[in-house]
């Protein structure tokens, strides 16, 4: 059994943490993106600052390498930063 999550099942959650209530909606899409089968990891600054249990946290650059799809909860700014970041892994 291999040790490295395959891409296609995990998800990296990108989420912008200075967002007062984000931690019901965060929850309820892991909850989601787990009972569907799929691994989900937080992106490490936000592992930091969203108050749901369970998650492991990833660097951007592990979750380049180890992810199949990046999901991004926030604004424009949070979503260009982290694609431009995720840009040369080719992760959605």
């Amino acid at each position: 059994m291999s040790v490295t999550p395959e891409p296609q099942q995990t998800i990296a959650l990108v989420v912008r943490h200075n967002t007062a209530g984000i931690d019901e909606p965060v929850q309820a899409i892991v909850d989601f993106l787990q009972g569907a089968g799929y691994r989900v990891v937080f992106e490490q600054e936000t592992a930091g600052h969203v108050q749901v249990a369970g998650v492991a946290a990833m660097t951007v650059e592990q979750i380049g390498e180890h992810c199949g799809t990046a999901i991004v909860v926030g604004g424009d700014g949070t979503m260009l930063g982290i694609a431009r970041q995720l840009a040369r892994y080719r992760v959605p």
